[in-house]
């Protein structure tokens, strides 16, 4: 798995150091077109000579804040010209804009169609060639994966396919892990059963293997413990693949297959840099959503203060990443003591897992029902994210009680920063099942990118306004 992440790694600079030559290749190319070929007398400002410049450093932006580098190595070639025309769009009409603004400044208009209308060919031209050079050695046998199944039923079947047929993923299926001895002469697609779950460990070091994915079915990963065990102490990795989670993904495009990791022997460091970006983000985007909403926050304030006796804000103790305990900020949206009559509700818990949560909860209060019906009572949390506690986008920070419920795999979700809001919440919110919230967590974390975090923040915006699946 190390290597493999290696190779991903080396795969990705070559895209990247691709991607910039190429880029500033269509610079150049677009430059010698309109001042050499087309225009070959007319004069250039200063500024002009800048934007042959500035038009691929942009681009080079859009592709890496868009995650269209990263990824590329496991992404088939359609979605890969797809991220780079996409790139190419928006990085025209920032250009655009910019020439627009500086119009008095006699900026070439030529130049930027004619750079818009090279760079994402011969940037496309490139991730086809690097594809198929990848797809030459994985076929050789470089840097693929060898992985089992777990089950014998249609979805172990699904997924056998789906690795057949993209076999750029890298993936070798080595067989599957069954049940019962009467399933051991199962075989599908030339690979047969090599094992029993409760063989696991002997099984998975014979056949040297490197990657298990466990389908999603129902309670798949609690039927599982013992595999899910023995990969963690093997160092072997493991991924949930459930077509669930795809459909509240919307079957994105995903890198690696589309799955979950549980169990990874080799997690990759925290990334310096992705982690400024994002809390640069948070910051000015905090500090500006508090500004512009500051009238609303004396009208809620004097509303809390009128409808109920007792404090405006609501401090609850929740965990953040690493499981670093904090005080969350929230509007009162309940009478006093409310949690001292929580466990007198318990047997009228409607969520799923360790979450509490009811739909016509007794101790909401009237102007508490209107704040969480349109998540209004989440905005203190703003002041979280300032103080650092808190991301505008992650999963979000969970109750104490709550985590020490959770299965192990669940603490996957504390590996991040937690977030104001997430992936769970615009797939569906309260209507969710835990489980579920936990791997889009978990997902979120694994692929996060400025361009997911824009993504979930306006997505974030229809779902509040309707109040779908709060209260």
């Amino acid at each position: 798995m190390k290597n493999k992440r290696f190779r991903t790694g080396l795969f990705s600079a070559l895209v990247f150091l691709s991607d910039c030559g190429l880029a500033f290749l269509a610079g150049w190319l677009a430059w010698l077109l309109v001042f050499h070929w087309l225009q070959p007398r007319s004069s250039t400002t200063d500024l002009t000579l800048q934007l042959r410049w500035a038009a691929p450093a942009v681009y080079l932006l859009f592709l890496l804040a868009l995650g269209s580098t990263t990824g590329a190595r496991s992404q088939p070639v359609a979605a890969q010209l797809l991220g780079v025309t996409r790139a190419a769009l928006y990085a025209l009409l920032v250009i655009a804009g910019a020439v627009f603004l500086l119009k008095g400044y006699q900026l070439s208009r030529g130049l930027v169609l004619a750079y818009f209308a090279a760079a994402p060919p011969l940037v496309g031209l490139g991730r086809m060639v690097l594809h198929r050079l990848n797809l030459f050695l994985l076929l050789r046998g470089w840097g693929r994966v060898r992985t089992a199944v777990v089950g014998s039923g249609p979805s172990a079947r699904e997924i056998f396919d789906h690795l057949a047929v993209n076999q750029v993923l890298g993936y070798e299926m080595v067989g599957f892990l069954v049940d019962t001895p009467g399933e051991l002469a199962f075989h599908y697609g030339g690979v047969r059963a090599i094992g029993l779950h409760r063989d696991c460990g002997q099984v998975l070091a014979g056949h040297r293997v490197q990657q298990v994915l466990i389908p999603w079915v129902h309670s798949s990963v609690f039927d599982n413990r013992d595999v899910l065990q023995c990969c963690r102490s093997m160092g072997i990795g493991l991924k949930v693949v459930s077509h669930r989670i795809d459909l509240l993904l919307r079957a994105a495009q995903l890198d690696e297959v589309t799955g979950i990791t549980l169990v990874d022997p080799d997690p990759p460091g925290r990334r310096t840099l992705a982690r400024a970006v994002k809390r640069a983000a948070d910051l000015s985007g905090a500090a500006l959503i508090l500004l512009a909403l500051a009238p609303l926050f004396l009208l809620v304030t004097g509303l809390i203060a009128l409808d109920s006796r007792g404090g405006v804000f609501y401090r609850q103790r929740r965990l953040g990443e690493g499981r670093r305990p904090f005080d969350l900020i929230k509007f009162r949206t309940m009478v006093a003591g409310a949690d001292g009559i929580k466990q007198r509700l318990a047997e009228h818990n409607e969520a799923d897992g360790p979450i509490f949560k009811i739909r016509n909860d007794p101790r909401i209060t009237r102007i508490g029902r209107w704040l969480r019906r349109f998540s209004l009572d989440e905005l203190p949390q703003l002041l979280n994210v300032l103080a650092g506690d808190m991301s505008l986008v992650g999963p979000r920070p969970p109750l104490p009680a709550e985590v020490s419920r959770y299965e192990e795999w669940h603490l996957r979700r504390l590996d991040g920063p937690q977030g104001m809001t997430g992936l769970w919440q615009v797939s569906g919110r309260s209507e969710l099942k835990f489980d579920e919230m936990a791997l889009l967590d978990i997902y979120y974390l694994e692929h996060w990118s400025p361009a997911l975090d824009l993504e979930i923040l306006f997505k974030t915006i229809p779902v509040v306004l309707l109040g779908k699946g709060a209260y």
